[in-house]
């Protein structure tokens, strides 16, 4: 089984001949799946997976309160840290969480970090991963938003279904794995309509049926099921 889980093209040629020689591809995105269709006669999608425990009520109370928006992952480069510090200054009164290593470059993000910290926005550093569960369950609302330079920003994201996983509001750059589930998460490319459909969000709300329609999305995602589909058994 060759399982392809990003879209980082670090060899095509070499990503070929293996495509070409293994019994099976799993493609984490549909968008990746038609680079293989001609090499292997077994392609399949495998989306990103959860754990029945993704789904449970948090472990913990509330470390940092409630309602709080919340990126939980690496924080590099290829994050769009301009549209972050235009959020966060558009909204003083919302604590900003954001959980992962830190290995930025980026002037935007050592401004943000170092230079130039925001009042409401709080940076942890890396946490242990049983921790994300209450983190995620406590938020008002999840984001991740990404330059749309490079080709492995703009597929999928574990950290998209981990907020699925308790229901909650996501807020993103463009990704193709949910094009067709305006429902689920809000995307845009365009910092300007990041801002202002955040801000309608903020002003009226979703449908009561969203909460509910991220969970039943989330169910489908669960590993026994991802694997129950598959036309073989692994």
């Amino acid at each position: 089984v060759y399982h392809c889980a990003d879209d980082h093209r670090l060899g095509v040629n070499e990503e070929s001949t293996l495509a070409a020689n293994v019994q099976h591809v799993l493609c984490i995105a549909k968008h990746l799946m038609p680079r293989f269709t001609a090499l292997n006669a077994s392609v399949h999608h495998v989306p990103h997976g959860l754990s029945p425990e993704d789904m449970a009520p948090p472990l913990t109370p509330a470390a940092y309160g409630e309602g709080y928006g919340l990126y939980i992952g690496n924080v590099n480069d290829r994050h769009d840290f301009e549209l972050w510090r235009k959020l966060m200054e558009a909204h003083p009164d919302i604590h900003w969480l954001v959980v992962g290593p830190i290995r930025v470059s980026d002037p935007h993000a050592l401004s943000l970090i170092e230079r130039d910290p925001l009042p409401n926005v709080t940076f942890t550093g890396q946490v242990p991963y049983a921790e994300l569960r209450s983190l995620i369950a406590h938020c008002g609302f999840g984001f991740l938003y990404m330059k749309p330079d490079l080709d492995a920003n703009r597929i999928s994201s574990q950290k998209v279904v981990q907020f699925l996983a308790q229901g909650k509001p996501f807020f993103c750059s463009w990704l193709s794995e949910y094009e067709d589930h305006p429902e689920l998460i809000t995307m845009t490319d365009s910092r300007a309509d990041a801002l202002e459909r955040f801000r309608e969000w903020r002003a009226h709300g979703e449908p009561a049926s969203f909460r509910e329609q991220r969970l039943a999305h989330a169910r489908e995602l669960l590993y026994d099921q991802l694997l129950d589909r598959l036309p073989f058994t692994l």
